[in-house]
């Protein structure tokens, strides 16, 4: 059984929960915040992607996210060689 610290559990969960709301209400609504569609008939892409300031935070995030999940591979391999 694998036991983790809480700090690490709400880390985990801080670090889901945050990026997928973002994501999926801006996938989603986007149209809504804008009060426009720009996206043509019969063609699929994500609205935001033509507006560079959102898209940039969005590379950002996805980029901390990453570092925090290698901090926590990083972490989780260090625990499980000081069990051996």
């Amino acid at each position: 059984m694998l036991v983790c610290d809480g700090h690490v559990l709400t880390a985990i969960c801080v670090t889901w929960t945050i990026p997928v709301s973002v994501f999926f209400t801006s996938i989603i609504g986007w149209q809504h915040f804008v009060g426009r569609r720009t996206v043509q008939p019969r063609k699929c892409y994500v609205q935001y992607m033509d507006d560079a300031v959102f898209n940039c935070i969005l590379q950002v995030s996805l980029r901390v996210n990453c570092f925090i999940h290698a901090g926590c591979a990083r972490c989780g391999a260090a625990l499980h060689l000081s069990i051996i």
